[in-house]
């Protein structure tokens, strides 16, 4: 478990080290990139019943999800006032301690729905809903 944690924060370490290159690539999709990534990530780990591969997925899943944090904090500063920026800042650093705090609440909830235990539905449940946010950016990269 302490391998994987590590392991885990590595890949998001080397997400840091490779957003820029990526970003310029991808531009607009770099956000889809992420959720796509980070989904099919959950489904395997939602599939497997290696623990080799689901230690795989779980750095490859946080090494493309970290792509998500840096695109929308650099596009959301995108042609603000300086002053406009640090209240930003200031707003995504709380949204992101709140949303910390309520995700495990609510994916313990979400976690009910659902024919197979807890862990399982909930890898379900957070595929699923990756998912739809991949569509989502994706519709929306291409519309504007």
């Amino acid at each position: 478990m302490a391998f994987t944690l590590a392991a885990m924060n590595v890949g998001g370490f080397l997400a840091g080290l490779s957003f820029g290159p990526v970003h310029r690539y991808c531009q607009r999709l770099t956000l889809t990139l992420g959720y796509a990534g980070a989904a099919g990530a959950v489904w395997v780990l939602w599939l497997t019943h290696s623990a080799p591969i689901a230690i795989i997925a779980a750095i490859g899943f946080n090494w493309i999800y970290s792509y998500t944090g840096p695109y929308l904090v650099f596009t959301s500063n995108a042609n603000l006032a300086p002053t406009q920026i640090n209240t930003l800042s200031s707003a995504l650093t709380i949204a992101t301690i709140l949303s910390a705090f309520v995700a495990p609440l609510l994916w313990n909830q979400v976690g009910r729905l659902g024919g197979g235990t807890l862990t399982t539905n909930v890898f379900f449940w957070i595929g699923l809903s990756l998912a739809v946010l991949t569509g989502g950016t994706l519709w929306l990269a291409k519309r504007y």
